[in-house]
C-alpha cells in the first residue's frame, strides 16, 4: 500500500490536484501564510486516489505540514487512536 501511495504522490494525477489546491490556495501556507516550499496535505485518507481537491486537501509549508504530521504521530502512541489534528 505504502509503495502503491509514493507512487500515486509522483503521478500526473497527483500533481495536477496539488497544484489545484495551491492555486485555490493563492499559493500559500494555511496555517501561517508561507509562500515558499509548499506541500498539499491530505486532511484525511478516505478518499485517497479519489480526492476531492477543496474538501480533502490543504497548501501547507514543509514546516507546518511536518508539524501537522508530528502532533498526529504523538497522538497515536498516547492513547492509541488516530486522530487527525489541525491547528490553526
Amino acid at each position: 500500500m505504502y509503495n502503491a501511495y509514493m507512487d500515486y504522490l509522483k503521478s500526473e494525477e497527483w500533481k495536477k490536484k496539488s497544484k489545484m489546491r495551491k492555486n485555490y490556495d493563492n499559493n500559500r501556507c494555511q496555517n501561517c501564510g508561507q509562500e515558499i516550499k509548499l506541500n498539499t496535505h491530505h486532511l484525511d485518507y478516505d478518499n485517497i486516489y479519489n480526492e476531492d481537491v477543496k474538501r480533502n486537501l490543504k497548501t501547507l509549508c514543509v514546516d507546518c505540514h511536518r508539524k501537522i504530521h508530528l502532533l498526529k504521530k504523538r497522538k497515536r502512541r498516547s492513547d492509541g487512536t488516530i486522530i487527525i489534528t489541525e491547528f490553526s
